[in-house]
């Protein structure tokens, strides 16, 4: 009984956390059931096993204390209310953007009902387990509970169905479909393609895809910036016909419906792999993906390890139609390659060009010399090329698999980079 009661306490936060997101995202309003199952389903069934866990492991620990009397009991039980107190301090404020990202998006209110329902489960369960150490004998409470634990037993079981099932009967419903995969090069200028017209050899990988398939010559991006582009695309609408901010800390709702949506409601597997920042989970982006990792590419020295997870996924899920999405800002300044750049030109520019730097010479404070502008843009060109290997080398290999034989890529860039385009 101690498992089932902890178990009903998972189920419903569970549940409590999977409709937050069915409600933000309007999902039976867009009539998108499958998808809302899903997510309904995804964090009950580690509920019930987080709950349960907890539930014995409160029984076992204020098992041991009521053995060695009574007031040790209730020093436990004192400690255990302090502990739970601090938790949800924690939650509240400097975890909160990592327990409840969803509150970004939703009113005051709404958030709070979510928390509030949370901690009083939570509250319920030790609440609980102290009274069953301090008052063993249950008598029609007791059955009450049992009924309780019965009926939590009953809708784990069908969770894990569910749980089991869904992925399962989604690959059925999405069989015969290609899969998708988009790839977005942030900030990389179309002139700096071979298949465009580019001189140098930045991106032989990419050029090779490119012979195997279309070329649009005439793509125009739908704002010159990282966000409203990005969210152009997954909601098919222009920025101006979007009810947001375009403020990284102050985000809309998530009443639109997105691409990863739209495909993951038909059957497919969908994950992202990005460079975060404008792209990230925090803005809105991972609304629909299974899976959507952010990644710092400073940190980690490039894209590197944002190919590497994506290829270890599609690995995983090459049997069934699946959408892709992988993100890089290695075209972005910090300008770090200088494969193309002449030492000599650098002037009074380190060898890595940085955020410093760049807003030295937005702001003015730093007028640079045409030596310096050619050290820039060959850094530029220098990061295209390693771009080039890392994210053309990965699509060569799902090449070499045989995965792409069955893939519709699209290859883009958000907005590319201005260069002293516009002077006089």
């Amino acid at each position: 009984m101690v498992l089932g009661e902890g178990a009903a306490i998972g189920l419903f936060v569970g549940g409590i956390l999977g409709w937050w997101e069915i409600w933000l995202n309007s999902d039976l309003t867009h009539r998108m059931f499958w998808l809302a199952t899903q997510r309904l389903a995804g964090p009950m069934v580690p509920g019930v096993g987080w709950g349960a866990l907890a539930s014995a492991t409160l029984a076992l620990l204020l098992g041991q204390l009521a053995r060695r009397g009574r007031r040790s009991l209730w020093i436990g039980v004192i400690c255990l209310g302090l502990v739970w107190i601090a938790g949800l301090a924690a939650l509240a404020f400097p975890l909160r953007d990592t327990a409840f990202l969803l509150h970004r998006f939703s009113s005051h209110g709404l958030t709070r009902t979510v928390f509030g329902s949370i901690a009083a489960a939570s509250f319920l369960l030790l609440a609980g387990r102290s009274w069953d150490a301090l008052t063993p004998a249950r008598g029609g409470l007791g059955r009450l509970r049992f009924v309780v634990a019965l009926l939590a037993a009953a809708s784990t079981g069908l969770m894990l169905m569910l749980w089991v099932l869904l992925p399962r009967l989604s690959a059925a419903r999405a069989a015969g479909r290609p899969s998708i995969m988009i790839v977005s090069l942030d900030t990389l200028r179309a002139d700096r393609l071979g298949a465009l017209g580019s001189a140098r050899p930045l991106t032989p990988l990419l050029d090779g895809i490119a012979t195997e398939g279309m070329v649009f010559e005439q793509a125009m991006s739908a704002a010159p910036w990282t966000l409203p582009s990005h969210a152009s695309l997954f909601a098919s609408l222009l920025p101006f016909d979007q009810i947001r901010r375009w403020d990284y800390n102050r985000e809309p709702p998530l009443r639109q419906t997105l691409l990863a949506e739209r495909l993951r409601e038909a059957g497919y597997r969908t994950a992202g792999f990005t460079g975060g920042g404008y792209v990230s989970a925090q803005c809105g982006f991972g609304q629909g993906f299974e899976i959507y990792e952010d990644h710092d590419e400073v940190a980690e020295g490039g894209p590197g390890k944002i190919a590497a997870a994506a290829l270890a996924w599609v690995r995983a899920v090459r049997r069934v139609p699946f959408f892709l999405f992988v993100h890089t800002y290695e075209p972005h300044y910090p300008y770090v390659h200088a494969d193309f750049a002449n030492p000599a030109d650098a002037g009074r520019l380190p060898p890595v060009v940085t955020y410093k730097e760049i807003d030295a010479i937005h702001s003015g404070a730093l007028i640079l010399s045409e030596a310096e502008r050619r050290y820039v843009t060959d850094l530029y060109d220098g990061d295209v090329a390693h771009t080039d290997r890392v994210i053309g080398g990965l699509l060569q290999t799902l090449k070499r698999e045989g995965i792409l034989d069955r893939t519709l890529v699209v290859v883009l860039s958000d907005h590319g980079e201005e260069l002293w385009d516009r002077d006089p």
